[in-house]
């Protein structure tokens, strides 16, 4: 039987496994919910077996916390491990970066944004300095969205950089201030700090919270509710993590990118920005990370082959 995947960092196994060992309790931030109508395996053409070795696999693993299967938009397999239920909510760490994608281009769409082509510095004047390197100016919001702003992704390094970003007074200001060692579009480098970026571009641009911003044009049409999200020192919500979804929620998520943007015959995230996003931008050939093989990135969403099935993560 051959399955559509749908992801982790939204499709292909997250949103189906949601892989994480954190878990929020705190208030529900927007109001919501959708409800999965269930149904049988045999009912959707699949087989009652191979979802219980999956079952299998995913608890022996010792680090899934949870596994929905969907099907035909019913849920046909829910199962929690490691004491997690359907009522906890998983922060999502870089799974956050794929709706942060989702908002840029409903800001786009809003009109709140004129163009990816528009300036990143245009946004932080604030930041400008005498000293700065004078490319800084020339990266755009598509820069920012395919991971080619030229930054040294050093900052990734969790031993150290990573915390002295994160401990800094201001992230935005450490962001803009990383070292360019390429010029821009020209270099694709994973980096957390620029969907950050995005983030504070979003909340000045629009004129309301990110939060806000979500709530309005994304989490309430979808029926989902956000159970948490962190805040920067300048109270910016974090662009590349830590956002927080029960499984549920999160594979609503993915079922919306699984059909181009459109839920319940409403178009939520126009169709178009979702085949735009899902392009391959990063340009390498043969880049293979565990059975996960021919690797690309979109606008904050990665893709690549897996068990002879192309997969959008």
């Amino acid at each position: 039987m051959k399955f559509r995947l749908f992801a982790f960092r939204a499709l292909c196994l997250a949103l189906l496994l949601n892989i994480s060992c954190e878990t929020d309790h705190s208030p529900l931030v927007s109001e919501g919910g959708y409800t999965w109508e269930n149904s049988s395996a045999a009912e959707q053409g699949l087989s009652e077996a191979g979802l219980s070795d999956a079952e299998n696999r995913a608890n022996q693993s010792g680090f899934v916390n949870s596994l929905l299967v969907v099907r035909n938009g019913y849920l046909v397999k829910e199962s929690y491990f490691n004491g997690y239920d359907k009522s906890d909510a998983y922060n999502v760490m870089s799974v956050s970066k794929s709706f942060i994608s989702a908002l840029v281009g409903l800001a786009l769409r809003e009109g709140f944004l004129d163009s990816l082509d528009q300036r990143m510095m245009d946004f932080f004047p604030e930041y400008a300095r005498s000293s700065m390197d004078p490319r800084t100016y020339q990266i755009t919001i598509r820069h920012l969205l395919s991971m080619r702003a030229g930054f040294d992704n050093s900052i990734e390094d969790y031993s150290v950089n990573w915390n002295r970003w994160i401990n800094s007074p201001d992230w935005i200001k450490h962001a803009i201030n990383l070292e360019l060692l390429h010029n821009p579009g020209t270099h694709f480098a994973y980096i957390t700090a620029e969907t950050h970026l995005l983030s504070a571009i979003l909340t000045k641009a629009t004129g309301m919270s990110t939060l806000d911003f979500a709530k309005t044009y994304l989490f309430r049409p979808m029926g989902i509710r956000i159970r948490g999200w962190d805040q920067d020192p300048q109270g910016y919500y974090t662009g590349g993590m830590g956002m927080s979804f029960n499984a549920r929620d999160l594979a609503r998520f993915g079922y919306l990118y699984l059909h181009d943007g459109i839920l319940n015959g409403s178009e939520i995230v126009d169709t178009n920005w979702v085949i735009t996003s899902l392009q391959d931008y990063q340009g390498h050939e043969n880049w293979n990370w565990g059975e996960l093989t021919n690797i690309g990135y979109g606008y904050l969403w990665w893709m690549g082959d897996i068990g002879g099935y192309h997969a959008k993560i």
